[in-house]
């Protein structure tokens, strides 16, 4: 009888996990979540020891695999379930930078739907323990700082954002490409900063230096452009320049739809900016139903008790009235121009 050692199987695992990273990136989810779930369940049934190290470097990888695909495919409760296994399964002492990387995506699941103080607890420990990885691996701490930033802007805490965004932005720029998508996407926060803050004409910049460095990498039709493309539709509303924030907002549309049909929670953030911009227009029964389908998506993804969601359905039926002649607009405006 053939016996099969350790270390092959642990190449063997490492392989499937490899194929899985590469399908994910090319957005082949299906792929990409069979790669994953086939290492747990072979971890599970492996009557053979594996090295503890490498059983766990193992697990936690195909975890976490499973758990990028859920949130791609906006299953967010599920993909934070996978991250926090992950993470219950590494010791912080051993496994540095591998766990830094689990806190700051469990962090950003969480701030998505809305667990702020959760959220930045686990960016807190991923900006702690990537300062100490920092000479060896700098980008660590520059999505460290950025996810930081990100809790910090959605709890409206403007100049603690942009401290931790320019911090980010001074490090990327000393040791990427000039042409990097860490600059990009820094543009992109820094752009959504300003929108949070009214700063439509200081934000504009940002985003059109984010679209330009996406020209050469991934391209213009990729879906880190689509987020480009909305957070300046959604800085032009606030310009007034509405033709061009349409247009801008359309390409967004069309990306996100194309990459991930019509039910994605993107689909409804870029709708939602569309639905903005038709108040501005005073087309209150189209922006009336757009803000319909953006309370279906983000009901099902968020669930119908999160903030966001109650706050929408409310405001929805301000709009309702005020298309029937009995409403408030003052109350309708102010809710547009937070960007929710």
């Amino acid at each position: 009888m053939r016996v099969t050692s350790p270390f092959t199987w642990t190449a063997r695992l490492r392989r499937i996990l490899q194929r899985g990273e590469v399908a994910f990136a090319r957005g082949d989810l299906a792929t990409a979540e069979r790669a994953g779930r086939s290492v747990s369940q072979q971890l599970d049934q492996l009557s053979i020891q594996i090295d503890p190290f490498d059983f766990r470097e193992l697990s936690v990888s195909a975890l976490e695999l499973r758990a990028r695909v859920r949130r791609e495919r906006c299953d967010l409760r599920q993909a934070a379930v996978f991250h926090r296994s992950a993470l219950s399964a590494l010791d912080d002492a051993d496994y540095g930078g591998l766990a830094a990387v689990v806190h700051l995506r469990l962090g950003e699941t969480l701030r998505v739907l809305g667990h702020y103080p959760e959220a930045e607890r686990h960016h807190d420990r991923a900006v702690a323990m990537a300062r100490d990885l920092s000479s060896a691996d700098p980008l660590l701490l520059v999505a460290a700082l950025n996810g930081l930033g990100l809790v910090y802007k959605d709890t409206d805490r403007f100049v603690d954002a942009a401290c931790h965004y320019q911090s980010a932005l001074a490090i990327a720029e000393g040791v990427v490409d000039p042409n990097g998508k860490e600059l990009a996407d820094l543009h992109h926060n820094l752009a959504e900063l300003d929108y949070a803050q009214h700063r439509f004409f200081h934000g504009e910049p940002h985003a059109r230096r984010a679209i330009q460095l996406r020209q050469i990498a991934p391209g213009l039709n990729s879906t880190a452009a689509a987020g480009d493309f909305a957070v300046l539709g959604a800085l032009l509303i606030g310009k007034g320049r509405y033709d061009e924030a349409e247009d801008a907002l359309e390409k967004s549309l069309r990306i996100w739809v194309r990459h991930f049909g019509p039910d994605h929670y993107e689909v409804a953030t870029v709708t939602n900016h569309l639905a903005a911009l038709y108040t501005a227009r005073e087309q209150h029964a189209r922006a009336e139903g757009a803000y319909r389908t953006v309370i279906e998506i983000k009901r099902r993804v968020l669930g119908a008790d999160n903030a966001e969601v109650v706050a929408l359905k409310q405001h929805v039926d301000r709009l309702a009235r005020t298309s029937n002649g009995s409403g408030d607009r003052d109350g309708e405006k102010e809710y547009t121009d937070r960007g929710q």
